[in-house]
Parts: structure tokens; C-alpha cells; sequence
């Protein structure tokens, strides 16, 4: 595990990641995280799935689980859903974030 302070986590958080949403035959979605290739995560509906992209993001980036809490999450800013989706970091991280 990387020894990196809160700071340093968040600089690794690219500001955007792109994603390929699909719905799944048994019922909910499952995506692709495009921005970091092999990384793929599944929900229920797409409250949940949000959650999952980031969960997926996280543990991709080997972030401890003692600073997920911390991390700014990334959600869809687009008043209607479309696919391929771009989700983003809220406006105060991506301001600070590397553009990737």
C-alpha cells in the first residue's frame, strides 16, 4: 500500500473519467471506467452505480479505506443522462486537480 497523505491521495484523482454505462440482463447497469483500463464496477440503479464508480476509482488508485470518507466523489453534471457519460469532480477539487 502507498504511504501518501490526504493531499497527495486527492492530487492522484484524475477531474474527469469517462465511462461506458450499460444496463445489465439481470436487471441494473454495469460500466466500464474507461479512464483506467480493466477497472469495471456494477449497481443496482444508477444511485448505487454512482457510488460503485467511485468505490471502483478508489480501490483502482489504491487508496486506503481510512481516506475514502475524504475524497470527493465524482457524479454527472449533465441535466440528462447520455452514454458514453463524463463525470466529474465537484468544482473545488477539479479546480486543484491535474488535468489529465
Amino acid at each position: 500500500m502507498r504511504d501518501y497523505n490526504e493531499t497527495k491521495l486527492k492530487e492522484l484523482l484524475p477531474a474527469k473519467i469517462r465511462v461506458d454505462i450499460h444496463p445489465s440482463q439481470d436487471g441494473g447497469f454495469f460500466c466500464e471506467i474507461k479512464t483506467f483500463p480493466g477497472c469495471f464496477t456494477q449497481g443496482e440503479n444508477l444511485f448505487e452505480l454512482m457510488e460503485m464508480i467511485n468505490d471502483a476509482v478508489y480501490t483502482y488508485l489504491d487508496i486506503p479505506q481510512k481516506y475514502t470518507s475524504r475524497m470527493p466523489g465524482y457524479n454527472s453534471s449533465a441535466k440528462k443522462f447520455r452514454l458514453p457519460a463524463e463525470l466529474s469532480l465537484p468544482p473545488s477539487h477539479a479546480e486543484n486537480s491535474n488535468a489529465r
